[in-house]
């Protein structure tokens, strides 16, 4: 008996080691089918699960989960196979004839029972009377210890196939609704283009007030609705994890101002005073993703002047921590208007919650902007809130981790002059520039086609990809104008035929769509395409994107003129003036072009070192730009980067200077 024993904790040991750590329940199987082999002196063995009696003349069926030994018992593996009923019922049993090639090679058979999971058979050439004796002392605890561990690394096993069945399923519902977004967001925005762009067409030939008024109360619907699509597309960007934060230096002061001059038309209009109060501990200029803190800030003081019939909305900023690094920024919009309840402010923040069914009908609104808002602010490291009485007021706060910025200089303060449209801009210097406007909705070419002949452009049409190839093949344009789905041939697949075409490498080629996603930009330009617009085109944008785009002014030439004609017009035809009043040298020419492309560089990113840049060089760029530099100087002053930016680029690409 104290053989037995010995020899039993011998291989309970030997078993417990090869057991030790192994977590995958078929190479576990294995190694414990070699174990007992070499332990009986069988020569094959197999492991079955799921053994059931089926009935007295045809015996029992099992799963054959792991086989090793012999190939004809190893190709079983896998499969569900039918075994003799005395073979699952006794300790060792003559084998089966069918189970081997030739059926005499290995006519014993030895089985263990595995408790509450099945059983294990062990083949051999010789008789196993001695091998049962041994397993019915020695296996027991064996076997249950193995059982033990072997349901374990199955049902280990199971929930990892369960969830990642789960996470496919997740991630298919995911793509499922990113695409029925990308589709319905493509399908509201077409006719959308149809409605804003005719009425911007519209209102500048109607004078009469009253359809002026109606036709402004289509604009704002037509917007509204818009903000009402882009939030969505926003919440489904932050699910799926797809929004990037995009970090730049700016200044607090400008944002609110920024948001101020946004709504200030609406607050005056019901009689609402705005005000600002930075606490002295914040820095000027900070860094971070002044996009998002500004959309976060519009939201709330957008809620607050809705809300409010009477008194002022005050926006106030403080630092609720700082290090050496970074500042937690805390804004603060406070109004005193309708407030909010306990529980209505308990479930403010969720996706597609209003205060209450009444707020939402009296007021409108979907309850996404301040979902929004506090997805953003965690991402930005930071939270939403809100402190409010019924019937007294709110007070909303965001706050947001942002980085310090090392140098803090004073931003001058220049008078600015008025600055002229984009529209007009656009008009003095491209009248009669040969555009190519692809596009298959008749609607939707009737509105850009007007935008673009009000620009004095001469705009020739294509329905579809195929026909736009084949009109670059035969004329020579200054841009395209690019739809990306059409019939016959996309957008993508038109531009690359473009691209392959003698001498058309370099064409300007700007997408403009419905499909609204970042995926959608990146498409885009990956095909070859220099820019985006997305639909519906604001006229605005689309004006400032042909400006970027467009070749030099038509008849405008400045090597033509000669070398010192070329150089005077480097600066654009307001340098002219300029230049008769005593020219700048080489050098200093050289330098102007370095910094007014190092201000396109700010400009484009929305950074306010732009400020810096016309604080450090200004009377640089006066000498280079004659009247303009004051124009540009107030569009800097006022951030308004955009107007900015068109008027640096008209400079640069007066004479071929350009970015690409």
């Amino acid at each position: 008996m104290e053989s037995h024993q010995a020899q039993s904790i011998s291989i309970l040991y030997n078993l417990a080691m090869t057991m030790a750590g192994e977590t995958r329940p078929r190479p576990l199987a294995t190694v414990m089918l070699q174990q007992f082999l070499a332990h009986t002196g069988c020569a094959c063995g197999a492991l079955l699960l799921d053994a059931r009696q089926i009935d007295d003349a045809t015996g029992a069926e099992a799963r054959i989960y792991a086989a090793i030994g012999n190939p004809a018992l190893s190709a079983l593996e896998g499969q569900r196979a039918r075994w003799p009923a005395d073979l699952l019922q006794s300790d060792h049993a003559s084998a089966s004839p069918g189970w081997f090639p030739g059926g005499a090679r290995y006519p014993h058979a030895l089985n263990l029972i595995l408790p509450d999971c099945g059983h294990i058979l062990l083949f051999a050439a010789q008789p196993l009377e001695g091998a049962a004796r041994q397993a019915k002392k020695l296996f027991p605890p064996i076997l249950a210890k193995f059982a033990r561990s072997l349901r374990l690394c199955l049902d280990s096993e199971r929930q990892q196939a369960a969830l990642l069945e789960a996470k496919d399923a997740a991630e298919a519902a995911n793509r499922a609704k990113s695409t029925f977004l990308a589709n319905m967001s493509h399908e509201i925005r077409t006719p959308m283009n149809a409605i804003i762009g005719l009425t911007y067409l519209l209102g500048q030939e109607i004078e009469t007030p009253k359809q002026r008024e109606s036709l402004l109360k289509i604009n704002d619907a037509a917007q509204h609705l818009l903000g009402i699509l882009n939030d969505i597309l926003d919440l489904s960007k932050i699910e799926a994890g797809r929004l990037i934060l995009e970090e730049t230096d700016f200044r607090l002061v400008q944002v609110i101002d920024h948001t101020f001059s946004l709504l200030g038309e609406r607050a005056a209009a019901k009689g609402l005073r705005l005000t600002r109060a930075i606490a002295p501990e914040v820095p000027a200029r900070l860094h971070g993703d002044v996009l998002r803190l500004r959309q976060i800030l519009l939201n709330f003081a957008a809620n607050a002047i809705k809300f409010s019939e009477s008194g002022q909305i005050a926006v106030r900023a403080r630092l609720d921590e700082q290090d050496s690094d970074s500042v937690l920024l805390r804004i603060e919009v406070e109004d005193q208007g309708i407030g909010l309840t306990p529980a209505q402010q308990a479930r403010l923040f969720e996706a597609f919650v209003q205060a209450d069914g009444a707020t939402t009908r009296q007021y409108g609104g979907t309850g996404l902007g301040l979902a929004i808002s506090r997805r953003l602010a965690r991402l930005m490291g930071g939270d939403v809130g809100v402190a409010s009485t019924y019937g007294s007021g709110s007070t909303f706060w965001v706050t947001a981790r942002l980085g310090k910025v090392a140098s803090e200089q004073t931003e001058p303060n220049f008078a600015s002059e008025p600055a002229i449209s984009v529209e007009q801009t656009l008009a003095q210097r491209y009248r009669g520039t040969r555009v190519l406007l692809v596009e298959d909705n008749p609607v939707n070419q009737e509105v850009a086609r007007a935008l673009l002949e009000n620009a004095g452009l001469a705009v020739d049409v294509a329905g579809d990809g195929q026909e736009a190839v084949a009109k670059v093949q035969a004329s020579d344009y200054a841009l395209v104008l690019m739809d990306m789905q059409m019939p016959v041939m996309g957008g993508v697949e038109a531009t690359e035929a473009i691209r392959r075409l003698p001498g058309k490498s370099a064409l300007p080629i700007v997408a403009m769509t419905a499909s609204a996603f970042d995926e959608d930009r990146r498409c885009c330009l990956a095909a070859g395409m220099n820019d985006y617009i997305g639909k519906p085109v604001a006229p605005e944008n689309l004006y400032r994107t042909l400006s970027v785009w467009l070749p030099v002014a038509v008849g405008d030439d400045p090597a033509a003129r000669g070398p010192e004609a070329a150089e005077t017009a480097a600066m654009g035809p307001a340098r002219r003036g300029a230049a008769e009043a005593g020219p700048l040298s080489a050098e200093e020419r050289a330098r102007a072009r370095e910094t007014l492309l190092r201000l396109e560089h700010f400009l484009a990113e929305d950074d306010t070192r732009a400020n810096e840049i016309w604080f450090e060089a200004g009377p640089l760029l006066e000498a280079a730009l004659g009247p303009a530099a004051a124009r540009l100087r107030g569009e800097i002053d006022r951030f308004d980067f955009d107007k900015a930016l068109l008027t640096v680029r008209a400079a640069l690409e007066s004479n071929g200077v350009r970015k690409v």
